[in-house]
């Protein structure tokens, strides 16, 4: 199991609770209680990886406080779909 733990901050998406840890606040321009974007938590792969996919967090660069700029992953259909004419979106069948 991988225990080193990263710095990740908090991004705009997150709420009150980040992987299990109370969120920090701060008050907006109307007074109200927001938690704190920005706000760094130093967490292992496992307990990152969710807030990762919700995009609650993002990886920062230890070293510079930079956040860590991650590649977009395309998901493509293996199998190409098709219109019918009654609308509904079926998928081709393969030549066998």
């Amino acid at each position: 199991m991988d225990d080193e733990k990263k710095p990740y901050a908090i991004t705009d998406r997150a709420g009150w609770y980040v992987a299990g840890r109370k969120v920090p606040s701060r008050r907006d321009e109307d007074g109200n209680l927001v938690p704190q974007v920005g706000h760094v938590l130093w967490l292992t792969e496992p307990e990152a990886r969710h807030e990762l996919r919700n995009l609650t967090i993002q990886e920062v660069d230890p070293t510079t406080g930079d956040p860590v700029v991650q590649p977009v992953e395309t998901v493509e259909s293996q199998e190409p779909s098709v219109a019918a004419e009654d609308g509904a979106v079926r998928r081709k069948k393969s030549a066998a």
